[in-house]
């Protein structure tokens, strides 16, 4: 059975400071280039499931190259790597609908999994379970709220930047002033469109990876809820057992070995957040 392609273009800076890619290759066909030409040439062929960016500091040669990517394919999901910790650079790889924003060194696990994310079908037919979001998706059409469509491109890009940040730290007033809103106009449109408040999507986006990770019997449950990012378990398996009805082991038990549950709070709507 023929592997998923995965592009991996590095800012060659030292080969000893790139990241350890090896892991990845018993799953993915990993395709590497150093040149924009190269790149474009690379993607054109093989049509992968991801492009990774790999670089050490952000410049306008780099950001140029994402860009066209972005652009030249746009079907095409793309992840950056750096050791770049900026906000305005976070803001524009939100703004530009960047897949994840990484930042070295990276755990291959944490590297899998996003991309495994981006292979993970977000409306493909599933076997109910005790934790199924379909419920509250039938009332999360987008269609059927009246709100300005330039407010809802805010909030969409809201919903990806929790969907592909949810490890990371950051609080409902970082994420408005990314979106230059008010923080109180953020909040009520963010309910008025999704149906429900933001922090309490990020809980259940934030649950829902921690789902699919309990189904790996080999992931120690305080892994677990830092990968998912928590940072206290003891308020982890609080806010487990409020969203599931059951604590992370017992959910482990009943669950472990399963598929896990699709991508995605408005999977069935239309919306592709991977592009």
């Amino acid at each position: 059975m023929e592997l998923p392609t995965l592009v991996w273009h590095a800012q060659k800076k030292d080969e000893t400071q790139l990241t350890d890619i090896s892991a990845l290759r018993t799953r993915y066909g990993i395709r590497s280039t150093s040149r924009h030409d190269e790149l474009i040439q690379e993607v054109r062929s093989s049509r992968p499931v991801a492009v990774c960016f790999e670089f050490f500091r952000p410049n306008s040669n780099v950001l140029r190259d994402i860009q066209s990517i972005v652009r030249t394919f746009p079907s095409i999901s793309l992840i950056m790597v750096t050791e770049a910790r900026s906000v305005s650079l976070a803001i524009w790889a939100l703004r530009n609908r960047i897949w994840d924003y990484l930042i070295k060194p990276v755990e291959t696990a944490r590297l899998a999994d996003s991309i495994s994310r981006i292979l993970r079908p977000t409306s493909a037919e599933h076997t109910p379970s005790e934790f199924d979001y379909s419920e509250s998706q039938q009332n999360d059409s987008f269609a059927a709220t009246k709100v300005n469509s330039r407010v809802v491109e805010r909030i969409q890009m809201a919903v990806h930047f929790v969907e592909t940040h949810f490890s990371h730290e950051f609080t409902q007033s970082e994420v408005a002033k990314m979106l230059a809103m008010s923080n109180s106009h953020f909040s009520r449109t963010f309910h008025k469109v999704t149906g429900m408040n933001f922090c309490r999507y990020v809980s259940r986006t934030r649950i829902r990876v921690a789902t699919d990770l309990l189904r790996n019997r080999s992931l120690p449950i305080t892994t677990i809820c830092f990968e998912s990012g928590f940072r206290d378990p003891a308020y982890f398996s609080r806010v487990f057992h409020q969203e599931t009805g059951m604590s992370p082991s017992e959910y482990r038990k009943r669950h472990a070995g399963y598929p896990s549950e699709p991508q995605g709070l408005f999977s069935g709507h239309g919306l592709d957040m991977t592009t």
